[in-house]
């Protein structure tokens, strides 16, 4: 094989493991699709399938108190079986970083601890839930 021949479907695994945000979460998904979260917290989603590698900054949404739902934004998809190797691993490593970038921007420095938090981490604009239920007092 040759950098103008596409990957395998290993390679292009093995690719996403090593330039994804660590830790990596790795699971199967219906119709031979594999899910990459990189980061933790999350930064970026790859799904890849038997043809198609889609990419998204990881994103979530609040169903209720208790309950979020991962809900990706899309940044792109790669027909990777139909392009060079290297074509495939330059593509991937930019659209990664732009998700990894885009999720990072979206971080809130809690004004009590002073940490970094992810958006959903957030009690309200300025405190972080961690120290917001430090708050709470129970009776």
């Amino acid at each position: 094989m040759t950098e103008l021949d596409p990957l395998t479907h290993a390679q292009l695994l093995e690719i996403l493991r090593e330039m994804l945000p660590h830790p990596i979460q790795e699971e199967p998904l219906p119709q031979d699709t594999t899910r990459f979260i990189g980061g933790e917290p999350g930064e970026v989603v790859v799904d890849v399938g038997s043809v198609n590698v889609t990419v998204s900054e990881y994103a979530t949404r609040q169903e209720s108190d208790t309950a979020e739902l991962l809900e990706p934004v899309l940044l792109g998809i790669l027909n990777w079986t139909r392009l060079p190797a290297w074509t495939t691993r330059r593509i991937l490593g930019e659209l990664t970083a732009a998700a990894a970038a885009e999720r990072l921007e979206k971080f809130r420095e809690c004004v009590r601890c002073k940490k970094e938090v992810a958006p959903e981490a957030m009690a309200n604009e300025t405190t972080c839930r961690a120290c917001a239920a430090s708050d709470e007092v129970v009776y």
